[in-house]
């Protein structure tokens, strides 16, 4: 739902440029016709019920990217871009201190939380709204009920104080039985010419549009001024259609309807309104000249030409190779230099690339196949990367560099580097798909999925997701049947002789391959493993279990017992002191009441902790209550936000050197 709520804000957001704009308009149009200053209102729908949108160099709009990214829920630092530096800095540097970081590890986040209950109290305020519209609509049918007809369209009814029209398929016009003869002819043509125009229906729409951005103050305040100068409007018109000066007992007429304007709240109901404005508007009406006409007309499309369409202050880059389009912004012409491989595209300063042999490496664009990839893995690159979109089969993430890529002894250049840099955020966010192009199957009848640890084919009707538990698992499914899945285990373990394991010895990664006989052939399930491939993926607490066994097979020790303190050199801890134990299961004979007794052998040790000592506070499969990817160092970090670090058992993985290299949690109940 968050996702839907995210482009409604961006569409309100935007629309509000343009309620601002035609504000400003329509005080310069202030003696015009009011005819243009409510077909500029036309304009402020568009924006804020179409989603699409069209570019040209003649826009009037200050930026042509999504204000709120849709991937704010999972940015480290969330922001927007309203193109307005001042209010974005303003603005994003109030959101990022107001809501902690994202942690990829957490179930949730803070920016997910706000925008999910903005989301839910969005959907309420549109309930509360289209209910009120609703029942007053119904209250005023029942009031209609013995309106008797008059002559046409035209109705009579009683406790009727101001005529309106009411109806979108058949739209009728009511009166009260109190209404002057005099006035019936002046007001009866103004009905009708509201149903000439079909505002009947224009406004019933723009109500809707209400409902959908209640919660902009801005498009308030637009609905009521296009309500006013569709009224004024209606009355030029009126006044063009006698052709005589009639302001004088038009006029007249309303000021006998100002004492008792109808009260009529039914968005599919409108009647005589902003009645004193309407007669002063009234006379000071004088018919405007046919060139003054021309003049106003073509100044009033070409704004709403301006303010219908984004600007394309953009160059395009399309890669049909890799499917996907990304905009740079029009002042890089010139400045940079995109390098194509296979599966990316690296994006330099074209001066400091020339000039430094290959230097001046802004972003790369990667893309992977599979859209299981998670926000969760791209954290544990080495480098700093982030998901821009997936779509076709792929995931399509963007790379920061390392290191430094521009010459820190020249200031133009250096300056010129890190303004491009930048802008990278508002390039990933214009990042779109083209084409179809979608990962090839080696056999018929199946697709490619992918994760940021390996690929497999599996029947097209097949689907694939990732489920929470650890190790980290994916299962395969028919509708709701489970038929397999696909699960990574440390390196070392134990096989079962009924399932199939796929290694890659290089990386020391294994993966358990279970796919249900009953739910498939032999051929199918021989198809599905052969297809599997390893594509790598991030350092996770399955490799550090397997790194683990590791140490201990070339000489190394693993000794279980508790953390006794530290010896700590400048803040920092450089060795622990362990207090050795001993962890025996039940044998024959003993009855523990956990499985197992723990023996003190009153030892304490003491271990220089390795550089990058990790350790999972508590490791499964015994018990894990943290993200798989949460390896915190055994560092002053780590004695801090967990003080009671010395209530719980681990076992310390020691290397051939004797120093401490791995702290495995050991869940105790």
């Amino acid at each position: 739902m968050s996702n839907y709520f995210i482009t409604v804000l961006n569409m309100s957001l935007t629309a509000s440029y343009v309620v601002l704009a035609v504000i400003i308009v329509r005080l310069l149009l202030k003696r015009a016709p009011k005819i243009f200053s409510y077909a500029l209102w036309a304009v402020v729908l568009f924006r804020l019920l179409c989603p699409l949108s069209f570019e040209s160099p003649f826009s009037l709009m200050p930026n042509s990217n999504e204000i709120i990214p849709h991937d704010i829920i999972y940015s480290q630092n969330p922001a927007i871009n309203t193109g307005v530096t001042i209010a974005d800095k303003a603005i994003n540097q109030s959101i990022q201190s107001t809501l902690p970081p994202v942690n990829p590890t957490a179930s949730v986040n803070p920016m997910g939380i706000a925008l999910e209950i903005g989301a839910i109290i969005w959907i309420l305020g549109i309930v509360v709204l289209l209910a009120y519209a609703l029942i007053s609509y119904v209250g005023l049918k029942r009031r209609l009920s013995t309106a008797t007809l008059v002559n046409d369209n035209v109705y009579e009814a009683d406790g009727i104080k101001t005529p309106f029209v009411l109806g979108l398929i058949k739209p009728r016009i009511y009166i009260g039985t109190n209404l002057p003869g005099s006035e019936l002819g002046y007001i009866i043509k103004h009905e009708e010419t509201h149903i000439r125009r079909y505002d009947y229906i224009i406004k019933p729409v723009a109500f809707l549009a209400l409902v959908m951005h209640w919660f902009n103050p801005l498009i308030w305040i637009s609905y009521f001024l296009m309500v006013k100068d569709m009224e004024m409007s209606c009355d030029e018109s009126v006044m063009k259609q006698f052709g005589e000066d009639i302001r004088a007992s038009y006029s007249n007429s309303l000021l006998s309807l100002s004492v008792q304007e109808s009260g009529l709240l039914s968005p599919l109901a409108f009647g005589e309104s902003n009645v004193k404005s309407r007669i002063k508007n009234v006379l000071n009406y004088r018919k405007p000249a046919f060139w003054t006409v021309v003049v106003i007309a073509v100044a009033a499309i070409t704004i709403s030409l301006g303010l219908m369409v984004d600007p394309t202050n953009t160059i395009t880059y399309k890669n049909e190779a890799l499917g996907f389009s990304l905009k740079l912004p029009q002042d890089w012409e010139g400045k940079y230099i995109i390098k194509e491989t296979d599966n990316n595209i690296t994006i330099f300063n074209k001066k400091i690339y020339e000039k430094y042999d290959g230097m001046g490496r802004i972003a790369s664009v990667e893309r992977q196949i599979g859209e299981m990839i998670t926000a969760e893995d791209m954290l544990q690159a080495p480098v700093g990367q982030q998901i821009v979109l997936q779509g076709n089969g792929f995931t399509y993430f963007i790379q920061m560099p390392s290191d430094v890529q521009y010459p820190l002894d020249d200031t133009a250049l250096s300056n010129e580097y890190s303004a491009m840099g930048e802008q990278i955020a508002d390039i990933s966010r214009s990042i779109a798909l083209i084409g179809k192009l979608k990962p090839v199957a080696a056999n018929a009848g199946f697709k490619v999925k992918g994760t940021s640890f390996f690929t497999i084919e599996i029947p097209k009707g097949w689907e694939m997701k990732a489920m929470e538990g650890f190790p980290p698992y994916w299962t395969m499914y028919v509708g709701d049947q489970h038929v397999g899945r696909v699960e990574l285990v440390p390196y070392y373990s134990a096989e079962r002789s009924n399932e199939k394991y796929l290694l890659d010895d290089q990386a020391l990664r294994k993966v358990r391959i279970v796919i249900n006989p009953e739910d498939t052939d032999q051929k199918t399930i021989e198809k599905i493993i052969n297809s599997f491939r390893f594509v790598g993926g991030p350092y996770n607490v399955v490799d550090l279990l397997t790194t683990a066994e590791e140490y201990v097979a070339r000489g190394g020790a693993r000794i279980f017992g508790q953390i006794a303190g530290f010896k700590m050199e400048n803040g920092k801890p450089v060795a622990v002191h362990v207090k050795i134990m001993k962890f025996i299961p039940d044998g024959p004979g003993d009855d523990n009441p956990n499985g197992f007794r723990i023996e003190d052998l009153n030892q304490t040790k003491t271990y220089t902790l390795d550089s990058g000592v990790k350790i999972v506070p508590l490791v499964a499969p015994n018990h894990h209550n943290y993200g798989i990817y949460e390896m915190p160092l055994l560092d002053e970090a780590f004695i801090k936000n967990y003080p009671n670090y010395g209530q719980f058992f681990y076992d310390f993985i020691i290397g051939s050197d004797g120093q401490l290299k791995i702290v495995l949690g050991r869940y105790v109940p």
